[in-house]
């Protein structure tokens, strides 16, 4: 289904890719909420698809599906979208299948391009404590490593252990788990004191310089060295939808369906919903 909605959603603007993502939603039968944010003077669009009741904290993963004027989004993001949509639709069947909630939402953000507005409205919502973990989805069409870089409020807590545990993984052969990452709509959970985790897929040639472009953005220090990866963001020439690699994508859920798994197994008792 990855290929599918990849070419479901590669559309010329934003909102027709709005209007795509909706369409297989209803689609695939999941309940989803359209919120209409407004951040200052700045407007955008999210959509939700929580599994769970609102009881207990949930797992968040996310992934923006807006693109600037310059760039088809390929990798950038629909690669990510159609990763997100994938995982979605293993976990909307077994709710389905188990007729009980599963603590997971997941968010499509609008304007991740634009200040990252879509992911800064969704924590004006919430309460820290409602979140377990916050994953980011961005860059997934594109290389072999698959990178995950935790948060300030990761480390020494259950979503480290679920972290690390992807080491004794099968793909532990084709996955990093890196000092940083560029950021991205992990940001403001970041700030509130949300547990996060930014995920992405490079050649292994870009591992050290995107550590590189996060560390000098970290420092607001000049980017020396740019990855390879990066000219398929906002380039219309190179991010386009051959660029992409459906196995890369495949790659990217392997690793995050694996780390949900890992996440579930660290929540407290009475949390678990197998």
């Amino acid at each position: 289904m990855l290929d599918a909605y990849f070419k479901r959603l590669i559309t010329d603007t934003t909102e027709l890719r709005c209007t795509s993502l909706l369409a297989i939603l209803d689609k695939m039968g999941a309940s989803y909420h359209v919120d209409k944010e407004k951040v200052g003077q700045r407007k955008a669009i999210n959509i939700r698809v929580p599994l769970h009741n609102n009881v207990m904290p949930y797992i968040l993963i996310g992934a923006h599906y807006d693109s600037p004027p310059d760039s088809s989004g390929a990798n950038d993001n629909v690669a990510g979208l159609s990763v997100l949509l994938g995982i979605l639709r293993v976990f909307h069947f077994i709710t389905k299948q188990k007729r009980r909630p599963i603590p997971l939402e997941f968010v499509f953000f609008d304007m991740g391009e634009d200040e990252m507005i879509g992911s800064s409205a969704y924590t004006q919502h919430i309460h820290e404590n409602q979140i377990y973990a916050m994953l980011n989805l961005d860059l997934c069409g594109v290389g072999d490593t698959v990178l995950l870089a935790a948060g300030d409020h990761v480390p020494n807590t259950p979503v480290d252990r679920a972290l690390r545990k992807l080491n004794e993984s099968p793909h532990k052969s084709s996955l990093r788990v890196i000092e940083m990452l560029p950021p991205g709509d992990d940001y403001y959970f970041n700030r509130i004191g949300v547990a996060t985790v930014s995920i992405c897929i490079v050649p292994e040639d870009d591992i050290v310089p995107i550590v590189g472009v996060a560390v000098s953005m970290h420092n607001n220090e000049h980017i020396a060295i740019l990855p390879s990866v990066f000219e398929t963001i906002h380039n219309r020439a190179l991010d386009k939808p051959e660029v992409v690699d459906i196995d890369a994508m495949r790659q990217v859920m392997l690793v995050v369906n694996n780390l949900i798994s890992n996440l579930f197994l660290t929540m407290p008792e009475g949390m678990d919903w197998r």
